[in-house]
């Protein structure tokens, strides 16, 4: 019976050091310190013609992480440090047209996420890749220090770009939720999760645009005689004209005008119409004493000869004139003279 009792007791105190070291073992190795809040501005303002590609806005966040190297001597790991990587847990709504950036829920913007590794210096865009589906092997190294009692702190400081990739329409982008697990550098023995990261808000996307409170001008010169225009490039019969807008948020606006007549041509000249009985002369459009020259009907930024206004909010009036201007040595030949211009109207 006390032979027994003793064996008892042997098996109970194995077992209760069995069950010590199963707990040790499934400590965590890395853990991280940081909110993982994606703080946005609430509101962002975009100009409905901005090119593809434009960042509209931008959410940084640094999230510390200590490891230690436990993992690898208490399971003779090959492992020489940790790697952390996006999830698969993530959902990825597939690539956008623009290089680096994923589509998001939002039709027309998408997402660039970079992470900077401070302690490689480092910057590694994710989003090039499916955020569920990184290649392996690929990810942040985690440095460890040699000895079990010690840890080792690494800063990954995340951002998310969110980027115009398509036409925009004024709303609310959908909350973002992005993973971030970690693995073995060399066995990828999977940890797990290790950080998230979050929107505390998400922004609301207000595209600027500008009402025309005239679409159609109506300009009268006056009447002149020939002799007034003795030489070419002479110019006569100044008469001023506006442009009304009403802009109820602050937009970076342009505009280009065309000849209707001739809309490929880039000359200062506005052609005549050609129920013109007049000959040898021309209109001219000025802004601030300038000659305007004429470019395609677009509102792509840097179409050719493209007018820069600049930010403007609210009611305002663009103020431009017209003159008649000789185009020939030969005689002027007296009569009617008509010509159309249009504008466009790029919103940056």
């Amino acid at each position: 019976m006390l032979m027994k009792r003793k064996m008892l007791c042997l098996h109970k105190g194995l077992l209760v050091i069995g069950l010590l070291l199963f707990s040790s073992l499934a400590h965590a190795y890395c853990s991280k310190s940081g909110s993982g809040t994606l703080n946005f501005s609430p509101t962002v303002n975009i100009g409905r013609d901005l090119p593809i590609g434009t960042i509209l806005a931008s959410a940084k966040i640094s999230t510390a992480i200590t490891c230690d190297s436990r993992g690898f001597t208490a399971a003779g790991s090959v492992d020489a440090s940790w790697r952390t990587y996006p999830s698969k847990n993530n959902v990825d709504y597939g690539a956008s047209s623009v290089t680096n950036v994923r589509n998001t829920t939002t039709p027309g913007i998408g997402m660039r996420w970079d992470s900077l590794s401070s302690a490689t210096g480092v910057t590694v865009t994710w989003t090039q890749y499916p955020v569920n589906n990184i290649p392996v092997g690929v990810g942040r190294g985690l440095p460890t220090p040699p000895s079990i009692s010690s840890s080792t702190t690494t800063t990954l400081t995340d951002t998310i770009y969110l980027v115009k990739t398509g036409a925009i329409s004024s709303g609310t982008l959908s909350p973002i939720t992005l993973l971030m697990d970690y693995e073995g550098a060399q066995s990828y023995a999977q940890q797990g999760l290790l950080y998230s990261l979050n929107t505390a808000t998400t922004p609301s996307f207000q595209v600027n645009t500008c009402s025309v409170n005239s679409n159609a001008l109506n300009v009268t010169l006056p009447p002149i005689y020939t002799n007034t225009l003795p030489f070419p490039g002479d110019t006569t019969g100044n008469t001023s004209f506006n442009i009304t807008l009403s802009c109820p948020q602050t937009t970076k606006l342009y505009i280009t005008f065309t000849d209707t007549s001739n809309p490929s041509q880039t000359s200062n000249i506005l052609s005549m119409k050609p129920d013109s009985t007049a000959s040898g002369l021309a209109l001219q459009i000025k802004q601030n004493g300038q000659a305007v020259s004429f470019g395609p009907d677009s509102n792509l930024l840097g179409n050719t000869s493209q007018l820069l206004i600049g930010d403007i909010t609210g009611n305002i009036s663009l103020p431009f004139s017209v003159n008649y201007i000789r185009t020939t040595s030969s005689p002027l030949v007296a009569g009617a003279l008509t010509a159309v211009a249009s504008f466009t109207l790029s919103y940056q």
